[in-house]
């Protein structure tokens, strides 16, 4: 499963604009660039064309990827004869649009479209978007386990493997600021669940004096830690940055239809 179209061709006035695009058009993450399959997409428009020994051309392929989300750009500029403006052709990657409120969703996937598309973010089932909070927690180094969805006192996810003991993280989904009742209400969960830590994250933001009453938690022993929406966002570029090492051999490019020669 992909939530990317393959073969979207882009319109030709834009054509130009994209080639000068170095970083996602989605999330802004600079792309990453298969420089290999460039000089195989660049030789093999030379053979296609096959012109007269008199009457040459000159191109030149550039395969880019977004690391994060994972959209591409495949841009061919060719230049007959040697002389003239060239000619710019240009496929991306489409984005899909995605059922969030199915919890079966594969997570890389709904990882990425979140990426590409973080204001789909209200539109995430609770116990999916748990789920994704949890791996990106992993991908950070800890152990994380979403807990019941009930019966869970107020806590969402429990992270291990600070030296510290156990962290009780509180996910909340909302489009409206997070009270410094709510906050309060983590605190007595963390005595109450034996947690030593607490982390809260929201998709919105956090209430003015939000800050003041996690500092007061901490105060007593029991820190609080407040993970915005847009923390989150980070955290979660982070995330997808780090569990994509062998980025070198995802190549969307290739699932286009005789990728070297673009149809038009």
């Amino acid at each position: 499963m992909s939530i990317w179209y393959y073969g979207a061709r882009h319109q030709q006035n834009n054509d130009a604009i994209l080639a000068s695009q170095s970083n996602c058009i989605f999330c802004n993450t600079p792309l990453y660039r298969d420089k290999e399959d460039e000089k195989k997409a660049t030789l093999s428009k030379d053979v296609f064309y096959g012109w007269s020994d008199n009457f040459t051309t000159n191109s030149s392929a550039l395969l880019g990827i977004c690391p994060a989300c994972g959209w591409w750009k495949y841009v061919l500029e060719t230049q007959f004869g040697g002389k003239g403006v060239p000619s710019i052709t240009t496929k991306i990657g489409s984005l899909k649009k995605l059922d969030l409120a199915d919890i079966s969703l594969p997570l890389q996937e709904v990882r990425a479209y979140l990426v590409a598309r973080y204001e789909a973010r209200f539109e995430t089932h609770p116990r999916l978007f748990e789920e994704v909070v949890a791996s990106v927690f992993r991908d950070h180094g800890f152990e994380a386990d979403v807990t019941a969805y009930s019966g869970d006192g107020g806590i969402d996810v429990i992270l291990r493997g600070d030296e510290q003991g156990s962290i009780g993280v509180q996910v909340k989904r909302y489009k409206g600021r997070i009270s410094v009742g709510q906050i309060r209400e983590l605190t007595g969960a963390l005595v109450i669940n034996g947690h030593t830590k607490g982390i809260f994250v929201t998709t919105s933001e956090f209430e003015s004096g939000a800050n003041k009453t996690a500092a007061m938690s901490s105060d007593r022993g029991y820190p609080v830690e407040l993970v915005d929406g847009h923390a989150f966002l980070d955290a979660l570029k982070i995330a997808q940055l780090s569990s994509t090492k062998d980025l070198h051999l995802r190549k969307p490019w290739g699932e286009v239809d005789e990728w070297y020669s673009l149809n038009p």
